[in-house]
């Protein structure tokens, strides 16, 4: 599926239209791994589900590795509210980048994306995560591949796994979830495999943990069905 394909069936105009960039630096998580470029190489998805996004990092990955791989008539649908999690506000150092009270991580984000030059591939949808299945399920749209690394609370994690479900995956299903400190949802994730409305999809789950370049030292499980 293709940008102008997607953006004609949810009759929304293009995020980027008009849009002047700001400055803006790219960081994050999910840049150094392997596992999402690995993926898109395997699968060749042609559209791609997001469930958060901080500034880009992961959703420039990702529409990098589908030029890389040749797939000119794919996209990547991110969904976001691009107001920060609980983690972010209760961090003095959180890089939300106030501005009268009020995030600037939305026009950063595109800023990125057009300083990369990915905003042909790249769909911003500006809501939170469980407004945007019951949005996308309406249009019955379904992806090759779904991201989710949105909110890590626990039952966030647990509402996001369960929200993006069949309606939503067409052969091939993708989650990642993102804990600190090795505790949580994701060091629990195996047993809400049984769980998911995934249906008679054989289930594989991946888990490492990353270090360098980024020193998180975060837990990162990711779910899919191949």
């Amino acid at each position: 599926m293709t940008k102008p394909e997607l953006l004609k069936i949810l009759g929304l105009p293009d995020a980027f239209e008009g849009f002047r960039p700001i400055p803006s630096k790219l960081h994050g998580w999910n840049g150094g791994i392997e596992i999402l470029p690995k993926l898109i190489a395997e699968r060749r998805p042609k559209f791609i589900i997001e469930v958060g996004a901080w500034l880009g990092l992961s959703t420039l990955v990702m529409a990098e590795a589908l030029v890389k791989e040749q797939l000119p008539d794919s996209c990547i649908l991110t969904i976001d509210t691009w107001l920060g999690s609980l983690e972010h506000w209760r961090d003095e150092n959180n890089s939300l980048g106030l501005q009268n009270g009020f995030p600037t991580l939305y026009p950063r984000f595109l800023s990125n994306v057009v300083n990369y030059g990915y905003t042909n591939k790249i769909m911003p949808l500006p809501m939170p995560s469980a407004i945007g299945a019951r949005y996308l399920a309406h249009f019955k749209l379904k992806a090759d591949l779904i991201f989710l690394d949105g909110s890590h609370d626990e039952k966030d994690v647990w509402d996001d796994l369960n929200g993006y479900n069949h309606r939503h995956v067409a052969g091939l299903a993708g989650a990642l979830a993102r804990r600190k400190q090795q505790s949580g949802a994701a060091k629990r994730l195996p047993h809400a495999v049984p769980a998911l409305p995934l249906q008679r999809r054989q289930l594989r789950l991946h888990q490492q943990n990353y270090a360098a370049p980024l020193a998180l030292g975060d837990r990162r499980a990711i779910l899919g069905a191949f």
